[in-house]
């Protein structure tokens, strides 16, 4: 029987924090061998896309901006995107803190200006991004990551902002909150995933690292948090394995015995 596989990207494929800006030789070639066995491979992360790199590897599957974009076989099944109109509220809160914005879809990353500090720093602990300076008029947004100075000025835009949406809020590295429709989280997503392939529970799979894989974690079977995961992260999960920078991922995979 196929089994199925999450990956988380910052953390557990790859760190930009410690200068690993892609996925180690044995990981890549562990989920190359995964796909060769014939089992399905997908990243989930809260990621508007992925780093050419990354899209070399063959995911079947992607799950992006922590569940608001499903894709399967390359074909869309689910796309959760914010209206112009929302938008624009985001953009206008944020503006008003002197905040920043990096706003995430399928084809454009869209950010409020290039040298912003907030996003000059944001890009040392996450990659540089491949972004233009726009209003996202044509571009369906599934996710927004607003940025600011202060904790306080944070909590301040988040208490102005539609209590139905979802939020991420991070308090370090640096200070930020990523925004999302409600809808499928990326727990939510990776479960509708497996059941729409049929892929029993018993035969799932995961990897991450942080806060918001925590739902991922409860809803597979065999959920595994890298080395250098949090202690929730670690409490939660099934198994432990090393840290990204020392192939936590080609590990743990073969004490599963799936390569």
């Amino acid at each position: 029987m196929k089994k199925i596989i999450f990956f988380d990207v910052d953390g557990t494929l790859l760190d930009h924090s410690v200068g690993m800006d892609s996925p180690s030789q044995k990981t890549i070639e562990s989920i190359k061998k995964l796909e060769e066995l014939g089992n399905y491979c997908v990243v989930a992360t809260a990621r508007s896309g992925l780093s050419e790199e990354l899209s070399k590897l063959p995911f079947t599957g992607k799950i992006l901006c922590n569940g608001a974009y499903i894709e399967y076989d390359k074909k869309e099944l689910y796309n959760n995107y914010f209206s112009l109109e929302q938008l624009n509220n985001i953009i206008s809160k944020t503006n008003e803190v002197n905040g920043a914005y990096i706003m995430g879809g399928q084809k454009d990353i869209l950010i409020s200006e290039t040298n912003n500090p907030l996003i000059k720093v944001h890009e040392q602990i996450y990659g540089e991004l491949k972004s233009e300076e726009k209003l996202p008029i044509n571009e369906k947004i599934n996710g927004v990551t607003a940025l600011f100075h202060t904790k306080e000025e944070m909590y301040s835009v988040l208490e102005k902002l539609p209590n139905e949406w979802s939020y991420h809020i991070y308090e370090e590295p640096n200070i930020h909150v990523d925004i999302y429709l409600f809808g499928y989280s990326k727990g939510g997503a990776v479960k509708y995933l497996y059941e729409h392939l049929g892929i029993p529970y018993e035969n799932t799979y995961d990897f991450g690292d942080g806060q918001n894989d925590l739902e991922m974690m409860e809803l597979v079977k065999y959920s595994t948090a890298m080395g250098n995961s949090t202690d929730e992260i670690k409490n939660k999960a099934y198994a432990i394995t090393d840290n990204v920078t020392d192939d936590g991922i080609y590990k743990a995979l073969k004490k599963y015995n799936l390569i």
